[in-house]
């Protein structure tokens, strides 16, 4: 006897191909009824007999679209009611939304055989695309996800492509970007802000101003990339000077790995996250430091990339046909910490003393950069910046929130985030919110997604420094506004990600962060117990002068920390005599001097010890440089101890700073002092972490925080605690940077535990 079924799907289930999986899944089990989109996800009225009916939802569940995440799967009853066939119905737009926006998917294998094919009608078409792949986020104005809410609504389908759109047994099925040369969005060549070529023949003079060493800006899916031969020193310097970035490391694009092997150590979790729909810059180790050493000079790994749109893959194949055997540079269009560039009047001002500029007509609505991850040596995918092909999935948290809430991030590397129930949404990477041009991007984007996504806040939640950026940005909106401290913030979004509800170590170590005693924290550990939080243990205090200067001048740190410890010995302290000398004076007088217990800071003194190095280019660029010569675990690490008062605990490092003097003295090499560094400090840390383990009888730990993207460092202190049997935690697919601050707001304001004073002074 035939069953009715109501079955309600939320989650990423729109632009993945969902329906059309459906209709197939209905039609092999003897399905009749309909499928149909809604601002609430996927919505079906199913018919058939029961055992039919389980293998048709069992089909939905264990089988989906790859692209696809289901949130809620929910199956009711029906009262009997026949169909004639199953059909594919058109979107419904009512009711509160709790569908969510697909990301962009890089270019499919069939797409990639259609766009090689001279027989095809798509060959060489820059804008191929079908359900699996294409732009999605950076095109859609608000859901449901169909073609008049996005930027391809003023492109009237050609009748073919209609036909394909039309057709539930096509893969081009209600794909929303469908195109083709004769219907859609074209590309064109400027020079000197002139159209000189336009289509196919604008491609080919790109490629012939790439070989020539020149330096072009693509309008790709999220916003303009700048681009360049990666082994022509004059064009790299070139770029280089008009982005302001004179070392720190530029991302590269290839079509083929092949023949990279030579130079790179390559595993299978790398290639496979490379090569997935999401396609994100992936950090590949080099075999040797001065390989690709204009795109990432003295590094130990460089950022490749696949070209992820039909686009990017046809100028690689022109490229190649023309003999080039390299890489290209491919990094955001943009001046140094401002938003990427989206428009093409914008571009055109912007690059006008480029070689070229490549433009298309296809308008982005939401613009967004690359993703930045790495593999970590567990083979664990972690992400460092989170934007296209992640953006805008959700998280699923482990409470639901009873009503939305915003939180506004940090202001370096900001995101911000909101709540919808339990689905946590991390806006894209919107950067450093000192840049008036990166506020004005935070306000444009809230307001978008919220608008997107249906999402209404009630709430807001910001740090708890009082002159940050987007506390004001918070304030803005006229929610009730809670402020949580930042290191806490780094704690919780590491429960936040793993769904974690119980007692746990947090062991939190960044650059800087606005203290509960109005100091600069950065090298923190707290216990959260009994719906309780405290911090137990932290680097013990030194001074900065002259405060966040020290970030691009690291001998400031130096000398601050020396002089913390009254160390006097300044021979191996490199930088200007005169500045040195006004920077004893400032400490010596205490003035303009910040009190830190930074880890991040600590990380630079030393590395502009060990390197002889005074100042860097961008942040972190020393300790990036140190871990790349680290040598060996098999030795024993620098000193470093840590000290017991009023059951609270302070790690001190004048012993190890000693102990690298010495090494200076004895001309050790950089790679052994490295090594001792690591290994003394990670050392410590589990130390600490394990003493505080075995006090309050907690076994699970959260690592989070600027620090913990030192690949070294993290393997070390995780084996470490790992070994004692607890279980650690790390920030995976939310940034361990600032960049996952907002979602650990949410999740304390969700678990809202006490804090309680910490004796530390």
């Amino acid at each position: 006897m035939p069953e009715n079924r109501k079955i309600e799907i939320s989650g990423t289930v729109q632009g993945v191909g969902f329906r059309p999986f459906v209709w197939r899944c209905a039609v092999k089990n003897n399905i009749t009824g309909f499928v149909g989109n809604s601002p609430q996800g996927v919505f079906i009225e199913a018919r058939g007999e029961k055992e039919e009916l389980e293998k048709f939802i069992n089909d939905i569940k264990n089988n989906k679209p790859p692209s696809a995440t289901i949130n809620t799967f929910v199956v009711k009853k029906l009262p009997n009611k026949s169909f004639q066939d199953f059909k594919i119905v058109k979107s419904e737009n009512i009711g509160k939304a709790f569908a969510s926006v697909p990301p962009d998917l890089a270019i499919c294998e069939s797409c990639i055989a259609d766009i090689e094919d001279a027989s095809n009608r798509r060959f060489e078409y820059p804008f191929t695309n079908c359900t699996n792949c294409g732009p999605r986020f950076t095109i859609i104005k608000k859901i449901p996800y169909d073609r008049p809410y996005t930027t391809m609504k003023k492109f009237k389908m050609c009748k073919e492509c209609l036909s394909e759109y039309e057709n539930p047994e096509d893969r081009r099925f209600h794909a929303q970007p469908n195109a083709c040369h004769s219907c859609g969005p074209e590309v064109f060549l400027t020079v000197k802000g002139k159209i000189v070529a336009e289509n196919a023949l604008a491609i080919d003079r790109l490629v012939e101003i790439i070989l020539r060493g020149g330096l072009v800006a693509i309008k790709g899916l999220g916003g303009f990339h700048l681009s360049c031969d990666a082994e022509n020193e004059a064009a790299v310097k070139k770029l280089r000077e008009f982005k302001s970035r004179h070392r720190k490391p530029f991302a590269v694009m290839t079509d083929s790995i092949k023949g990279l092997e030579k130079y790179l150590f390559i595993s299978k979790e790398e290639k496979d996250i490379m090569f997935s729909s999401k396609a994100p810059i992936v950090t590949f180790k080099k075999k040797k430091n001065y390989f690709f050493h204009l795109a990432a000079p003295d590094l130990s790994s460089i950022g490749i990339m696949i070209p992820y749109t039909p686009l990017h893959r046809i100028i690689f194949k022109k490229l190649r046909q023309k003999g080039f055997k390299g890489l290209l540079i491919m990094t955001s269009g943009n001046l140094r910490d401002e938003p990427i560039t989206k428009d093409n009047e914008s571009a055109i001002s912007l690059f006008a003393n480029f070689d070229a500029i490549l433009l298309h007509n296809r308008d982005i609505h939401n613009r967004i950069d690359d993703s930045l991850v790495s593999v970590d040596d567990s083979g664990r995918e972690r992400v460092f910046r989170r934007a296209r092909g992640y953006v805008p999935n959700s998280f699923v948290l482990a409470l639901k929130s009873r009503k939305d809430i915003f939180a506004a991030g940090a202001d370096i590397k900001n995101s911000f985030a909101f709540t919808r129930g339990r689905e946590l949404f991390l806006s894209q990477y919107i950067g450093d919110l000192d840049d008036s041009a990166n506020a004005d991007f935070f306000r444009e984007t809230y307001k978008k997604m919220k608008d997107m996504l249906l999402i209404e806040p009630k709430e807001a939640v910001a740090d708890l420094h009082p002159d940050y950026r987007s506390v004001a940005l918070a304030r803005e909106t006229d929610l009730n506004l809670y402020r949580v401290q930042h290191h806490i913030s780094h704690f919780f979004s590491v429960m936040a990600e793993h769904r974690l509800n119980e007692a746990a170590v947090g062991i939190i170590l960044d650059g800087t962060g606005y203290g509960l005693d109005g100091k600069i924290w950065g090298g923190e550990f707290f216990v959260y117990k009994d719906k309780k939080i405290f911090r137990k243990a932290k680097l013990a205090n030194f001074r900065l002068p002259g405060g966040e200067i020290c970030v691009h001048a690291p001998f400031r740190t130096l000398l601050g920390l020396l002089h913390s410890y009254g160390i006097k010995d300044y021979e191996y302290v490199q930088g200007p005599a005169k500045d040195i000398d006004i920077v004893n004076r400032m400490l010596n007088k205490n003035f303009n001097c910040v009190e830190t217990s930074s880890m991040g800071r600590l990380f630079d003194a030393f590395s502009a010890l060990i390197l002889d190095k005074p100042f860097a280019g961008y942040e972190a660029e020393l300790p990036m440089e140190l871990e790349s010569v680290f040598l060996k675990e098999s030795i024993k690490g620098y000193t470093f101890y840590y000290k017991e008062k009023y059951g609270d605990i302070e790690i001190f490092s004048d012993r190890a700073i000693v102990e690298v003097l010495r090494d200076k003295k004895l001309k050790k090499s950089i790679p052994l002092m490295s090594s001792k560094f690591h290994l003394g400090l990670a050392d410590i840390c589990a130390k600490v972490a394990l003493k505080i383990s075995k006090d309050y009888g907690i076994k699970t730990f959260c690592l989070s925080g600027g620090c913990f993207q030192n690949s070294i460092f993290t393997k070390l202190l995780r084996k470490s605690l790992q070994l004692s049997q607890c279980k650690v935690y790390t920030n995976d697919l939310i940034p361990t940077n600032d960049g996952g601050i907002a979602a650990g707001q949410i999740y304390f304001r969700l678990l809202n535990p006490k804090i309680l004073d910490s004796k530390i002074d």
